[in-house]
């Protein structure tokens, strides 16, 4: 009789151990399926920037028509130093670019979008792009870092291509907000910019810079979900176009209004970084499989 319990005891381990195993062999594998796409979706951004956005001699050369033989729902590009480099499309509807490279391919890194209601697209009064909050940092990935204030002054602007044309945007405001605030409704509502963004600039946990805003400024947010998974809330970044800074003119001639601007397009994170994303998709792999019990940013 003991023997036959202490038996059953034994399967009983085995079976435990075995299923631990398949456990850890599961979750290796969607770990390597997670770290593939972003590696996949890292190389096409790098090659595309290359072919768009290189930079020479220290300054961004732009190149539209090449970003449209990409892909023809291109509309755009937004730079900044050290922070980051995309291409940006609007599509005929807010669900095919959230798991669609810029070249069509099937990737759940996506491409930053311009709200498909937006008819003038980035030319509009106001304009949303949405992007995801991936875990290693790309795309909107790394939007949350604007809530440190050293940050944003270094970043307090950014260049955005639109079509042939190039505009700096300065940002003034940053936050957390819940999708259907101010924030989402302003452009329905037709709130004047102004009265936006005196509302935006309240919601910011720092003073920003100042600039000029009347009924013929432009407004863009930037929009990706939070780091706790909670779809009821987004964080965004509200941009001005500073039109006293922006070029406001073709492309070719871009290389001459940045001269001297010695920024490079391309950042290389450190290991530590690839280490620290690589420790935040395995953390939210658990957090989504297990419900929860482990806490990271969201895509």
């Amino acid at each position: 009789m003991k023997e036959a319990a202490n038996n059953k005891s034994k399967k009983i381990r085995i079976g435990i151990i075995i299923f631990l195993c398949l456990v850890i062999a599961f979750c290796l594998i969607m770990i390597l399926f997670a770290t593939e796409k972003y590696r996949v979706a890292g190389n096409l951004y790098t090659t595309t920037e290359e072919k768009v956005i290189p930079v020479k001699s220290g300054v961004p050369d732009y190149d539209y028509d090449a970003l449209k033989k990409i892909n023809p729902d291109a509309v755009g590009w937004i730079y900044s130093k050290d922070w980051m480099s995309y291409p940006i499309v609007q599509g005929e509807d807010n669900d095919y670019y959230l798991h669609h490279l810029i070249d069509g391919t099937w990737n759940d890194c996506g491409t930053l979008f311009v709200d498909y209601n937006d008819k003038k697209g980035l030319n509009g009064t106001y304009c949303t792009v949405y992007g995801h909050n991936m875990n290693d940092g790309s795309m909107f990935g790394n939007l949350d870092q604007l809530e440190s204030e050293d940050f944003y002054k270094a970043h307090s602007s950014v260049d955005v291509y639109v079509g042939y044309k190039h505009y700096k945007y300065k940002i003034i405001s940053a936050f957390t907000t819940p999708v259907d605030s101010f924030v989402f409704t302003a452009k329905y509502e037709k709130v004047k910019p102004s009265v936006f963004v005196k509302e935006a600039r309240k919601q910011c946990l720092y003073e920003t810079d100042e600039i000029e805003v009347n009924s013929k400024s432009h407004v863009m947010v930037l929009s990706t979900c939070t780091n706790n998974s909670d779809y009821a809330y987004r964080y965004v970044a509200i941009l001005v176009r500073d039109d006293n800074a922006s070029p406001d003119t073709e492309i070719k001639e871009v290389t001459k209004i940045n001269e001297g601007d010695s920024t490079d397009a391309t950042y290389t994170r450190t290991i530590g970084e690839r280490l620290e994303a690589f420790w935040k998709a395995i953390k939210n792999f658990f957090m989504h499989t297990f419900g929860g019990a482990f806490n990271s940013g969201g895509e």
